[in-house]
């Protein structure tokens, strides 16, 4: 259980902080970057967003999973924000699924084996329950 990868974080953390954070300056939000290993971005005192990157959502394509299944591991951010919000990205950080963490409370826990990482539990969130945001326009000749 809690298998994070490092290298797929040092990867997508950077390129994910900077697409949630520009797309929630440019809709009147002051956004403070939370590098402390608690919640990625941070709206004032009382809002956290913690982001996730599917590697396997490719850019321009339909999200390929039947539910968005978030890491049990971030029971700790449930936990330690009074309000917040969970986000799932596509490779190119474009788009992504954004879930309350008042609905992730509520979702199951499903058990999957993630093959070298072994086995972990996630949150698995109908995609009903998750909202589709444009986080930058992809243009017809990308």
């Amino acid at each position: 259980m809690s298998n994070f990868d490092l290298s797929s974080y040092e990867q997508c953390d950077a390129p994910a902080r900077e697409a949630v954070s520009r797309y929630l300056t440019n809709h009147g939000y002051k956004v403070e970057d939370e590098e402390n290993y608690g919640v990625d971005l941070r709206v004032g005192q009382e809002v956290g967003h913690e982001l996730e990157v599917s590697r396997r959502w490719e850019p321009g394509k339909e999200y390929p999973f039947g539910s968005i299944q978030i890491p049990r591991r971030k029971q700790k951010v449930l936990d330690a924000w009074w309000v917040c919000f969970f986000w799932v990205l596509n490779r190119d950080q474009s788009e992504g699924y954004v879930v309350s963490g008042e609905y992730l409370k509520l979702a199951p826990i499903v058990t999957r084996d993630c093959g070298e990482r072994g086995v972990d539990e996630f949150f698995d969130v109908s995609l009903d329950h998750a909202m589709l945001v444009v986080l930058k326009r992809r243009m017809p000749w990308d």
